[in-house]
């Protein structure tokens, strides 16, 4: 029931947002579509969404915002097994990225890619960018959990197991 009140108070956001020229509040208003889509799992609708924002903010040159529409993009793109199309999603904004100081976003980015690359089988670049986005989080302190679980998983799916066993009992 509250996910169809939600999907109601969006659509008419939308329908608002026409008769007003706000090309980035549309764009949020349409990347809160994506999520509600995404966890009502209507993954290619959330996808194609994601999409549309990632044009808007391009269109605007608006890079975080862009940067985030890139992530979102690809976890429906992992969700849905497109592994390759994700990580070049990924590739893609960590190469936006470059420009940009370290900052949270830097390093949630370089997570996903680095779950993305475990995912594909390729452990040895997803232990390399896991290992940059946890030294990215540790100099701009920011939780570091999540990316030590990374690792370690991606350690175990190594077959190292000591290394794994080492850092699950870091967490």
């Amino acid at each position: 029931a509250q996910w169809n009140e939600s999907t109601k108070a969006i659509d008419f956001a939308l329908d608002l947002l026409e008769t007003v020229d706000n090309s980035f509040l549309s764009a949020q208003v349409l990347n809160t579509k994506g999520s509600l889509q995404y966890k009502t799992d209507r993954v290619e609708n959330a996808l194609e969404t994601w999409q549309k924002t990632e044009k808007i903010y391009r269109d605007l040159d608006e890079v975080q915002p862009l940067l985030r529409s890139q992530i979102n993009q690809a976890q429906a793109l992992r969700s849905l097994g497109f592994y390759r199309q994700a990580r070049n999603t990924l590739e893609r904004a960590n190469q936006e990225l470059t420009a940009l100081p370290d900052s949270l976003l830097k390093v949630k980015i370089l997570q996903s890619l680095g779950v993305t690359l475990k995912a594909m089988g390729d452990l040895v670049e997803s232990q390399q960018v896991l290992n940059r986005s946890l030294n990215i989080a540790q100099q701009i302190d920011a939780p570091t959990e999540s990316i030590q679980l990374s690792l370690a998983n991606t350690a175990k799916a190594k077959q190292d197991y000591q290394t794994a066993q080492a850092i699950y009992k870091q967490i």
